[in-house]
């Protein structure tokens, strides 16, 4: 009986080690991911809106303040905010209207058509998201879908109902992949 007991107690004990173990591989990845999503949000987005701001300074100083203010708070999202296991949608819905704010500056309503529709910050105050969670598809649409030859166009919506979020995220595809479309930076 003794033994019996005994070796229960280690097999308990072997289990709750073991989930421990597997629990700290869950965060280890579970942070690995997050990672690799801040690295989502492309340096060559942010020396393209540092040179945008940079013109801007001297046909607009307001504007370019402006646009500085609106990297600066985005950058702090990226570094500090989206560390967290989730985040208000109302913090994300901001990061991307600044996003797409900063976008709207780059590229010409001429040539890129950005369409979007979000929900407002105060109505979606109590929903919680995985941060930087809807930035890839956004960031992808004008990686791939922005053509320096035809007008293109960037479609984006949501909408929040009874907790449920519902995304669209649309782009042009361009004639060639993007790749050969670029040209410099």
């Amino acid at each position: 009986l003794l033994l019996g007991f005994n070796l229960s107690i280690k097999l308990m004990f072997d289990r709750v080690v073991k989930q421990h173990q597997i629990e700290k591989l869950e965060r280890l990845r579970y942070q690995q991911e997050l990672e690799n999503l801040k690295s989502q949000v492309s340096p060559h987005f942010l020396m393209n809106m540092l040179n945008n701001i940079h013109g801007m300074v001297d046909l607009n100083p307001e504007k370019a303040q402006d646009m500085i203010l609106k990297l600066s708070n985005m950058m702090r999202y990226i570094l500090y905010d989206s560390s967290m296991k989730s985040i208000s949608l109302a913090k994300e819905v901001t990061f991307i209207k600044n996003y797409l704010s900063l976008m709207r500056e780059r590229f010409s309503p001429k040539k890129v058509e950005i369409e979007c529709i979000l929900p407002e910050e105060d109505k979606v105050t109590n929903i919680s998201v995985p941060p930087l969670v809807f930035i890839v598809f956004i960031e992808n649409a004008f990686k791939h879908g922005v053509s320096y030859r035809r007008k293109s166009s960037i479609k984006i919506f949501m909408t929040e109902s009874d907790g449920c979020i519902r995304f669209f995220c649309r782009n042009t595809k361009p004639d060639k992949p993007a790749d050969e479309n670029r040209k410099g930076g």
